[in-house]
């Protein structure tokens, strides 16, 4: 039963927290698919710009005074603290649902019924691209199989020798082939069937390993373990930022170098052995990977940086500020407690010298060359240590100390009243960071190195005489290196370019056809349900298409949003015609190429498909969904009682077993 346009209107209108969402989330629309526009935000109080791409730096730019602003803020902001990925995905669908709700709330379907069926049909969407899935050793251990055919058929060429091993060769190949589209075939035929299976995301064997045992069981040809480069996943993560991602290659390389590794782990390898020192305003030759931490310190210590060369140095680590007012977290102030001095009128100035005098005396009976600090320092402490030649590094990041703990042996603390010889370590190295016979230089500071035996720990040199433009890149740097970090965590990856979304868009187009699938009826829902849950399927396939169309705009193949819409519409028909859709999506969507510039062209004839991280997708989905249904339930307990609610109650179209929410 509908109800009168008038109160839906009314009702529509008074959901100002949906329409913010809306209006905010239209701002990231250009941020979507691999080519995206910048955007310049102006601080009106300082006449400054900043170039922008990623939705956290927007939300971060932007005055968001509203409770609803500040929500969104800290929804995108946790979620890019987390995974540093998805955040643009997150944000645009908060807006694209929201429009969806209004238009709920338009045709009068209850708020109770909106929430419960839209977060069944998300909940059942992700159930059904759970298969969807492949395998991180799959796709890297086929590329690199066929890569090392190809080479090896190179090399049989070039030597009339080795006939032999090229007519094992070829058998090898035909083989894999072969063995290759037959699994493929027979695994989407097993899909419902083991369905259990595929949600419990555990693969007991390759189908690439189990290929090679029966189809080339009695050759010499083995397929190769994937080595470190990672191939053809850092391509397939890139998103259009290949530029960036050989950069993190460069990096991840570098680290394997180090450590003496020839494969990557998913228990050896973590984005937290990795740190980002920019150079501002420098030309981009000093980009480079190099062991160890490097940062900027002030051109005063320059000399001790050159009296501490080549020396083993005993090193501190301070897990918090160095000041005389610090407190760690968590630290209750005594109350009722008078503090006297013997010193009358002492001033603060001369209790923070005080203070500082006694700090550098305790660094220096316990004969630390070397101190890393977590937060600030008292500048008077700076000083003296200047002059007692001890280096002190301030704002170092968790992982780093983490790091040299674990290289030096040093014990991190929170106060220098707990400084013993159990604490400090050894074995660390300072150097000038140079580039070629001239030591590195920006902004009055110099490029420090610091180091120590087998600390597991790379850090990447980014540049750029635009300074505006540094801060993507190193946006752009974390965003690729977290990618490859979630895929070797979760051991999975997504087929990109929008298969999962159309996988989904399928599926609830089904359960729009089936009546609403598998929802509980209660005492509490009559019989006007199913009815509304049609409508609401389709305002939750619209958010999916929203996105699928921005999507698709913003790659360079479509035109106008109306090609995309029309180029989605024609998929799902032939999904909705197809005896697998999982399969057809596959098939399809394997051959996806990305086109990007940078690209070596020698590789352009290779198929390189766009993966999607899983969990951070998924994840992206719930808290904007989350998000969004907060918002409309506190916007409904805020208009309750208003006329058009009262009116809708008088009318008894929503009756008391709706409110149960």
């Amino acid at each position: 039963m509908m109800i009168d346009h008038g109160i839906a209107n009314a009702i529509t209108k008074s959901h100002a927290g949906l329409h913010e969402l809306c209006t905010l989330a239209n701002s990231v629309k250009s941020f979507l698919g691999p080519n995206k526009a910048y955007k310049f935000i102006f601080d009106q109080s300082s006449n400054e710009c900043t170039l922008t791409c990623s939705a956290h730096r927007l939300l971060e730019g932007l005055d968001l005074s509203s409770a609803v602003g500040q929500l969104l803020n800290e929804t995108v902001q946790v979620h890019h603290k987390t995974y540093k990925t998805g955040t643009t995905t997150l944000f645009f669908l908060v807006g694209a649902w929201s429009t969806s709700i209004l238009e709920c709330l338009r045709q009068g379907v209850p708020i109770p019924l909106i929430v419960s069926v839209m977060l069944e049909g998300l909940g059942s969407c992700i159930e059904e691209v759970h298969c969807f899935q492949e395998v991180v050793s799959n796709v890297l251990t086929a590329k690199d199989f066929e890569k090392k055919m190809t080479e090896d058929m190179i090399k049989s060429h070039s030597d009339p020798k080795s006939s032999n091993s090229m007519a094992d060769l070829a058998y090898c190949s035909q083989s894999y082939l072969k063995y290759n589209k037959h699994t493929s075939v027979n695994q989407m035929n097993r899909v419902h069937s083991n369905r259990q299976a595929c949600r419990s995301n555990k693969l007991s064997h390759s189908r690439y390993f189990l290929g090679a045992q029966k189809g080339i069981q009695n050759q010499t040809c083995e397929i190769p373990c994937y080595s470190h480069t990672l191939g053809i996943l850092t391509k397939a993560l890139s998103h259009g930022n290949q530029e960036v991602m050989n950069q993190v290659e460069k990096a991840i390389d570098h680290l394997c170098k180090e450590t003496q590794k020839m494969h990557i782990e998913r228990k050896t390898f973590h984005a937290s052995q990795f740190h980002v020192c920019c150079l501002p305003g420098l030309s981009e030759v000093h980009l480079k990977a190099s062991s160890g931490y490097i940062t900027l310190v002030p051109l005063e210590c320059a000399a001790i940086i050159k009296v501490l060369d080549g020396k083993s140095l005993r090193v501190l680590l301070l897990d918090g500020d160095l000041t005389e007012q610090y407190r760690h977290l968590g630290f209750n102030r005594a109350t009722n407690v008078k503090v006297t001095s013997d010193i009358v009128n002492v001033d603060e100035t001369m209790s923070r010298e005080f203070w500082a005098q006694s700090a550098c005396r305790n660094i220096m009976e316990a004969n630390v060359d070397l101190v890393l600090v977590r937060g600030d320092v008292c500048p008077a402490l700076s000083t003296l240590c200047i002059h007692k030649k001890i280096l002190v590094v301030t704002h170092v990041k968790q992982n780093v100390l983490q790091a040299f703990s674990e290289a030096t042996g040093a014990e991190p603390i929170a106060y220098l009243s707990q400084i013993n010889q159990c604490c400090v370590g050894g074995g660390a190295l300072v150097s000038m960071c140079t580039n070629g016979n001239s030591v590195v230089e920006t902004r009055q500071k110099i490029a420090v190195t610091i180091n120590a035996n087998r600390v597991n720990l790379v850090t990447f040199i980014l540049s750029n005489r635009l300074v505006s433009m540094l801060q993507i890149i190193e946006d752009q740097f974390w965003t690729c290196l977290y990618r490859i970090h979630n895929a070797l965590q979760d051991q999975k990856v997504f087929y990109g370019g929008g298969a999962v979304e159309l996988l989904c868009l399928s599926h609830l187009q089904r359960l729009q056809v089936s009546g609403g699938g598998s929802f509980q009826s209660t005492r509490l829902w009559t019989s006007t349900t199913t009815c509304y849950k049609a409508s609401i399927y389709k305002c939750l396939a619209k958010g999916w298409n929203k996105y699928l169309s921005a999507l698709l705009c913003n790659t360079g193949n479509y035109l106008s949003e109306l090609d995309a819409m029309t180029f989605i519409q024609n998929e799902i028909q032939t999904l909705s015609c197809c005896d697998s859709p999982l399969e057809y999506l596959r098939n399809e969507y394997s051959k996806k190429v990305l086109m990007i510039d940078c690209v070596d062209p020698s590789e352009s004839h290779q198929s390189i498909p766009v993966y999607d991280n899983v969990i951070p997708k998924l994840e992206a989905w719930r808290s904007a969904l989350h998000l969004v249904l907060l918002v409309l339930q506190t916007d409904a307990e805020i208009i309750t009682g208003s006329a058009a609610q009262s009116q809708i109650l008088k009318a008894g179209i929503l009756k008391d077993e709706w409110l149960f929410l």
